[in-house]
């Protein structure tokens, strides 16, 4: 049986059953019912939290998946992983990863090896709330979205981030890995999708149980934690 504990992570599913008690119960409370779609995340996708940073191209948002990867020295220091620099730190870039994929989609943000960098700060969870193809009202990590590379009428190759709300934003870009590009591509996200920003708003979590193994993100923009335990009880299918 395929259940949200053994199911891949990075993929949309949909709940074809769900525990009973108090686990349906708060299930249900967050709109999770049978037929409900929900992609399962890596644990890594909430463990580092997204940065702004700025750079000779400009100040620039990474993502936690991303930016982990990076390791930097400041001064004549030893070269450290990215998340261990205090923020507002100046830094150098020392590595942008070990994987010339990763290499390629930081390239993507113009952020590369040897390159100075200051760091602004970490930023609270937020989700960006967007329209895609003038049909599908979507709601999005700060994360993801900053992953997401286009133009608009008036500037061209600039994150999804910094789209003024109201515009058509054409992606022509997404510096990002097999996971997330497929959940974008659930949503209908791909090079030439055009996404309009209609508003930025707190993120939301949820953790249903103590234990906070799996964790799944909704289309309608929330996280859910949940033990293997639970997560072993509710049956889905790929969507």
């Amino acid at each position: 049986m395929l259940n949200l504990q053994n199911a891949e992570s990075g993929r949309c599913y949909i709940i074809k059953s769900s525990p009973q008690g108090d686990s349906a119960q708060k299930l249900a409370s967050l709109g999770l019912y049978k037929g409900s779609a929900v992609t399962k995340l890596d644990l890594d996708d909430i463990k580092y939290p997204t940065v702004k940073i700025d750079t000779k191209n400009g100040v620039r948002v990474l993502s936690g998946q991303l930016a982990k990867h990076i390791t930097v020295r400041a001064g004549s220091g030893e070269p450290k992983p990215f998340y261990e620099v205090s923020p507002s730190s100046t830094v150098i870039t020392y590595s942008v990863g070990k994987s010339d994929k990763n290499a390629a989609r930081l390239a993507m943000l113009g952020v590369k090896e040897r390159m100075k960098v200051k760091i602004i700060k970490n930023l609270p969870p937020m989700e960006y709330v967007i329209t895609v193809n003038h049909k599908n009202r979507v709601r999005i990590s700060e994360a993801v979205a900053a992953m997401i590379v286009g133009d608009t009428v008036n500037r061209k190759d600039f994150q999804l981030t910094f789209s003024p709300k109201g515009t058509e934003f054409r992606v022509t870009g997404i510096a990002a890995g097999q996971k997330i590009t497929a959940f974008l591509s659930g949503v209908e996200i791909g090079i030439g999708s055009v996404i309009i920003m209609e508003g930025i708003e707190s993120g939301k979590r949820v953790d249903l149980d103590a234990e906070q193994e799996i964790v799944l993100y909704t289309h309608e923009g929330l996280i859910i934690t949940m033990s293997s335990k639970t997560a072993s009880m509710i049956e889905v299918e790929q969507g």
